[in-house]
């Protein structure tokens, strides 16, 4: 049960007003328990958890602050990311969201070039962070090819192995990262800053018809990744993606670098979720290499 108590007085402490009810759980969270905050100072969306899980929490924060700092696309503001008590919370301003529509997916398609067009001189990001519930490694690299291997394939199969997932997976692995740089060789994109964990539920709009991001998993990557994310369990309808294409048109060869940039999620999702993404994970690995 959440300590109110300490939440109360960490509350006042950092000037955010005394509590006017009880915090009551809301919709949201993963690895933390989302709340409705109520002062008198306002009205915020919270999230919980164990201080074993701080990092994660203090991860987003830092990612979502990134993210509004570019002025491209809407992102929770956020208020407060600290630790109370045995608990750590991660404040943000409450926000009454609606499905996306036909409209506001338009929007969010120009939204998103725009939050690509920031870049940097290298892949990665300036920290570990987290992909839902698993570590998610960003040492920089000017090297697409490399950083894609090292930084997210490689890790991934590894943590399959080490959760028993058969030698045919770690077969039809090695021989994709031994292929991989055939696969991206004549693929040069520049380092653009993405969401990184862009499924339809972590997109919405605001009651104005302002679409609005969440959840982020932050780093500099090839910008088709993130449009390989949304691709891949649906959610997203074609003007999205032809509002992006107009704002900024995707290179050649886009749609057979697709299957890659998804099945790392597809791998994340048998590391976290089980072996019924074993067989879409290996018919991935077999059409690549």
């Amino acid at each position: 049960m959440p300590d109110f108590h300490e939440l109360a007085g960490w509350l006042e402490e950092s000037s955010l007003g005394s509590l006017t009810r009880t915090p009551r759980r809301v919709a949201g969270g993963d690895t933390a328990a989302a709340f409705c905050v109520e002062t008198d100072e306002g009205r915020f969306f919270a999230k919980r958890a164990s201080l074993t899980h701080q990092s994660q929490l203090q991860s987003e924060a830092f990612s979502l602050t990134r993210i509004a700092e570019t002025g491209s696309i809407a992102v929770p503001e956020v208020i407060l990311c600290d630790a109370s008590g045995s608990e750590v919370w991660l404040l943000m301003e409450w926000l009454d969201l609606r499905a996306l529509d036909a409209v506001t997916e338009r929007a969010l398609g120009r939204a998103l070039a725009s939050l690509h067009r920031n870049t940097a001189s290298a892949f990665g990001w300036s920290e570990t962070n987290w992909l839902g519930g698993s570590l998610q490694f960003n040492a920089t690299t000017d090297s697409w090819s490399d950083f894609f291997l090292t930084q997210r394939l490689e890790p991934q199969l590894k943590w399959a192995f080490d959760q028993g997932h058969g030698e045919r997976l770690q077969d039809h692995g090695k021989r994709l990262l031994e292929h991989l740089p055939v696969l991206l060789a004549d693929h040069h994109p520049e380092p653009a800053l993405v969401h990184g964990d862009l499924w339809s539920g972590n997109a919405a709009a605001t009651q104005s018809g302002v679409p609005i991001i969440f959840d982020p998993a932050a780093h500099f990557a090839d910008r088709e990744s993130d449009l390989a994310m949304m691709r891949l369990f649906g959610g997203f309808g074609p003007g999205c993606f032809a509002a992006y294409a107009e704002a900024w048109p995707l290179p050649a060869g886009h749609e057979q670098r697709l299957p890659l940039y998804q099945l790392y999620h597809l791998l994340n999702h048998l590391n976290l979720f089980g072996s019924s993404y074993l067989p879409r994970c290996l018919s991935v690995m077999q059409s690549l290499s």
